[in-house]
């Protein structure tokens, strides 16, 4: 639907009352006054008794005036509530377009609204709740969702399970795998360890390259295609790089890395 400032209203086809509005988007307004109405938090309280009595199939969202200048359209819907206001027939509560300056509330319901925010008290309980979930304590209350959160990713690791986990991974496990059996994230299990090293409780770490690590390299790792015959054969081959990549169904990209020495530099081929 064309976006184009309209009148509009919302009819119950059983009693034939009906709510007024403006809107320059007919489609996006109906969708919020629907979403608003099916989760009960509607503005009009008359629309919204006459929606949940009647249901939603006994109402109609209709234009009833088009071909309006959008600097109008307020006073045109101003002469439709005037029209209607004393008919008793409409579900506005605001007979003021364009804001809720109509709306008046009696003296009661506005002492009953002080009266009720002076006498409000929070339990000791309430407060002692609020103050453990934002230090991360557990409470009744408290989510277990939450909870979860708080234990995997602000976890304190001490110095000798630091160690115990570190020698895991000279052993040949990678920082995933322990984080992992340890129901840790990976950034905590890192940030822990770095801030052990950093108090000198634990010596620094070296880099993965420098332990006895069994990695599977060449023709030998689970994703490798080439063989190291297959290998040298390119290396040593002088055709172009598009070529040789359909020869051996890869991408010239690789053809191109094997001839720089960027990949399999296990076997030194630049050097020979």
């Amino acid at each position: 639907m064309v976006k184009e400032p309209v009148i509009y209203r919302i009819k119950n086809i059983i009693d034939n009352r009906f709510y007024i509005g403006s809107t320059i988007n007919f489609k996006t307004r109906i969708h919020k006054h629907k979403t608003d109405l099916n989760n009960n938090r509607h503005h009009s309280i008359f629309l919204q008794r006459a929606w949940k009595k009647y249901g939603k199939n006994n109402f109609v969202f209709e234009v009833i005036k088009k071909n309006i200048n959008i600097k109008d359209i307020l006073k045109i819907e101003q002469i439709y509530l005037d029209k209607f206001k004393n008919e008793k027939i409409l579900y506005n509560i605001c007979f003021v377009a364009g804001n809720c300056m109509g709306v008046k509330q009696s003296k009661e319901t506005l002492k009953k609204r002080s009266n009720t925010m002076k006498n409000y008290k929070r339990s000791k309980e309430w407060g002692v709740n609020i103050s453990n979930a934002k230090k991360g304590i557990n409470t009744p209350g408290m989510d277990k969702a939450r909870q979860l959160y708080i234990d995997k990713y602000t976890k304190r690791l001490s110095k000798n399970k630091a160690l115990i986990l570190i020698n895991e991974y000279k052993n040949g496990k990678s920082w995933n795998q322990i984080s992992k059996e340890n129901n840790l994230s990976n950034k905590t299990l890192r940030r822990e360890i770095k801030r052990l090293v950093d108090v000198n409780l634990i010596p620094k770490i070296r880099s993965s390259n420098s332990y006895n690590r069994n990695y599977s390299i060449g023709e030998n790792h689970q994703m490798a295609k080439l063989t190291e015959k297959e290998v040298i054969y390119i290396f040593n081959n002088k055709e172009h790089k598009s070529i040789i990549a359909k020869k051996f169904r890869i991408k010239p990209c690789t053809v191109y890395d094997i001839k720089s020495g960027r990949s399999w530099r296990h076997l030194n081929l630049c050097q020979k």
